[in-house]
């Protein structure tokens, strides 16, 4: 069995935002039926402890007459004594009470009381709670009709609890109440005084269909009582139970029951339908590709959505579409209302072609050197870019990809969007003997002819070193790359013709460790 809540669903044909309200007011005459309690102020003597009021019996444990009992000294709200329970997770105190008359299945009633939390009462107590129950023999908790939820408040405030019970029931029991799957550690507790009449009321469901251009909203009164004929006015002067066409605002309703005399009142909000969207975009990866993508996000309207791109003739149920190429789009929301919402200028960007610049190809500096060297430029895509040779180079940031045997190869250029260039190229053989050659005299003189002394490497070579020392063993110059050479200075002084020495020293291609030295001659 549920308690009654205060919200509600109603199915309707046409497009729908459900504000659903529920209205209980009443005012009771003749037929309506109405239960009193007795004792309804829980009077007794205050200060009993493990005591309940005349009238009342207790359903489990021993709740306490207040005040006066575990230092609580609260006046009551009403007369001069209230009852104090708390529920544990082992107990929960209660009291009852014999019915009158039982309370009707499928009947709603309404029944109002004051409750207060006190944080201490014998244990510290964690929070207030209080709960309705229903029950067709006494002792036993049959139907849980109402619960408080958690409540802190620790001055007295009136509550107002409605419910529809499952069948008829003869007992109304109310205890402290703790929250389902709580700590075990934790108390509720709870003060009550000062119960009304239980009284049947109109169960009144309110709801709105809401407008998109402002003049075609829906106003819907459904009385949920079954047991009476009822009778409709709206602030409009309609007498219907549904408005049809009216303009976003409030409207009053009152409802009658032309049976039992009661009368409940209503208002009903009809709003506009705000139907906005927004899109995200993920922009082409390639230039020339197809895989843009839009992804629309949309609020507010009326469920189900449809979607359309660029005006085209059939909708499209989900917000995301996929494999576009580069260009504006413009994307039109429709709700089931028939409201719309259109975002244009959407722009699908996409990169520049991805291309090679240029190539700079090295072929092999002698027979089995296995030297060759590919430098590439790329331009384009979506920095950084990747380079490889597939098959002998992996992926690599440097552009610069080396030793390479003679052959043909392809190598490949990718960007960040793996957007890709491959081409093929050659590396030739060389046709020289792989050897480091020194020459033994140059002549720094100006001519552009044999005026640097350097090594003519035909070979690949690593950790190169070529240093040159005076005639008294001082070291004038010093080289580590290969394509330097000695133009016959020191500290920029022109050196004296004559002879001079020379220490070289490399890794050649085979991985041997060389040294070659000896004298060279300095001609002017």
């Amino acid at each position: 069995m549920k308690a009654l809540q205060l919200t509600g669903s109603e199915a309707i044909v046409h497009y729908r935002i459900i504000i659903l309200w529920l209205f209980i007011l009443s005012t009771s005459h003749v037929k309506a039926q109405i239960i009193s309690l007795k004792n309804p102020s829980l009077e007794g003597t205050a200060g009993l402890e493990r005591a309940v009021p005349p009238e009342w019996s207790i359903i489990e444990e021993t709740p306490d007459i207040q005040p006066g009992v575990y230092g609580v000294s609260m006046s009551a709200s009403d007369g001069d004594t209230y009852v104090g329970m708390v529920a544990t997770t082992y107990i929960q105190e209660g009291i009852t009470q014999l019915l009158s008359h039982p309370l009707d299945s499928g009947k709603s009633y309404s029944l109002s009381f004051d409750l207060a939390y006190t944080a201490r009462y014998s244990w510290t107590i964690t929070y207030g709670g209080f709960a309705i129950y229903g029950s067709s023999e006494f002792g036993k908790r049959e139907e849980l009709l109402w619960s408080s939820g958690i409540f802190t408040h620790t001055d007295w405030k009136q509550y107002q609890a409605v419910f529809t019970p499952s069948k008829a029931y003869n007992y109304l029991i109310v205890t402290a109440y703790k929250q389902p799957g709580d700590s075990v550690k934790n108390i509720a507790g709870v003060l009550v005084d000062h119960f009304s009449d239980i009284r049947e009321v109109i169960q009144l469901s309110l709801s709105s269909e809401n407008s998109c251009n402002g003049d075609n909203g829906v106003a819907v009164a459904k009385v949920k009582n079954t047991d009476d004929e009822y009778a409709y006015l709206w602030s409009t002067g309609d007498t219907c139970s549904r408005l049809i066409g009216v303009k976003n605002g409030v409207y009053h309703v009152t409802v009658r029951g032309l049976k039992k005399k009661t009368t409940t009142y209503g208002m009903v909000n009809v709003q506009a339908s705000e139907l906005s969207g927004k899109v995200n975009i993920h922009h082409v990866s390639c230039n020339g590709v197809d895989d843009g993508i839009i992804y629309v996000a949309t609020r507010g309207g009326v469920l189900p959505y449809a979607y359309h791109l660029n005006d085209a003739a059939t909708d499209h149920a989900d917000s995301v579409f996929s494999h576009l190429a580069a260009g504006t789009y413009k994307v039109k929301v429709t709700d089931a209302g028939g409201c719309t919402a259109v975002i244009d200028n959407i722009d699908l960007k996409e990169p520049e072609a991805l291309v090679i610049k240029s190539l700079t190809l090295t072929s092999e500096s002698c027979a089995g050197a296995q030297d060759g060297k590919l430098v590439i430029t790329a331009e384009g895509g979506t920095a950084p870019y990747i380079y490889s040779v597939p098959g002998y180079i992996n992926a690599q940031s440097d552009s610069v990809l080396k030793k390479l045997s003679p052959g043909n190869y392809s190598y490949s250029v990718a960007d960040r969007h793996q957007c890709q260039v491959i081409e093929d190229f050659e590396i030739t053989k060389g046709g020289r003997v792989c050897a480091v050659y020194v020459p033994t005299a140059f002549s720094p003189n100006g001519d552009g002819v044999n005026d640097v002394f350097r090594a003519a490497v035909n070979d690949y070579v690593t950790n190169f070193s070529m240093r040159v020392f005076g005639r008294w063993g001082q070291q004038i110059f010093e080289s580590r790359n290969p394509d330097n050479g000695w133009d016959g200075t020191f500290k920029g002084v022109y050196q004296d013709p004559g002879a001079y020495l020379y220490v070289m020293t490399y890794t050649d291609s085979k991985g041997q460790d060389m040294k070659q030295h000896g004298t060279l001659v300095l001609v002017r």
